[in-house]
């Protein structure tokens, strides 16, 4: 009996936006191909947490949300849907009608990620900090996904263009105005089942930020390995 092996995780298309109102809504992108999405919310937060905004996309799909991070100033959560509906002219909402101020939102599609899997999660928030770490993720398997969610206020310093640790490819940077918290966004493809502490750096500037990590793993599969036996 072959042993299952992990298949490989990859983003298939991405959409982010954000407005200075209540609600935000990504442009249309092609999910095809895509078994899991992943939604970073980062809002003003008010009186009305990241994880309690109603999150919607136009096809129909049940979202999830993981341990949302904030403070006094900022909010950000991910949400995620596995086994989802998928296709062409694909967008995601956001309402806050609670705190209508700075909605910010990325949509993320991926392949190979594993249906049965749990996601983990961590955040944290902080106020006037050169650098904010999401603590530390440990995936269960090689090769699982980490991904990785910023929200700042930067009081006025439209120049900060935040850094994430070696590893991460950046999905989403959005800058609203000079009063508005920014996002960003990454995601790693991890190859060892080994801890990731995702770190996002300001350099000499201090905003107030908070962020969050998420881990999903991988489909497993024993095909590759019957076609490898095959094939010998």
């Amino acid at each position: 009996m072959p042993s299952l092996l992990p298949m490989a995780i990859s983003l298939v298309t991405s959409s982010a936006a954000a407005f200075g109102n209540s609600s935000a809504t990504t442009s249309a992108i092609n999910t095809t191909g895509a078994n899991c999405l992943i939604m970073w919310i980062g809002a003003w937060r008010g009186t009305q947490p990241a994880p309690s905004v109603a999150v919607s996309d136009s096809k129909g799909n049940t979202w999830t949300a993981l341990n949302g991070s904030g403070n006094s100033t900022t909010d950000g959560c991910f949400f995620y849907c596995l086994n989802p509906t998928v296709g062409s002219g694909h967008t995601a909402t956001v309402n806050n009608s609670v705190n209508a101020n700075w909605a910010c939102i990325c949509l993320m599609s991926f392949s190979g990620v594993g249906s049965v899997d749990t996601p983990q999660s961590t955040s944290v928030s902080s106020a006037l900090v050169t650098s904010l770490a999401t603590g530390s993720v440990t995936p269960n398997q090689a090769n699982s996904l980490i991904v990785a969610g910023l929200q700042y206020y930067d009081f006025g310093n439209s120049g900060i263009v935040p850094s994430i640790n070696s590893g991460f490819t950046r999905v989403a940077e959005l800058h609203l105005n000079s009063q508005a918290p920014d996002t960003c966004v990454g995601y790693l493809i991890q190859s060892a089942a080994a801890a990731v502490n995702p770190t996002f750096s300001f350099g000499s500037t201090n905003p107030v930020a908070t962020s969050a990590a998420a881990v999903f793993g991988p489909q497993l599969s024993g095909l590759r390995q019957l076609a490898a036996l095959g094939a010998g």
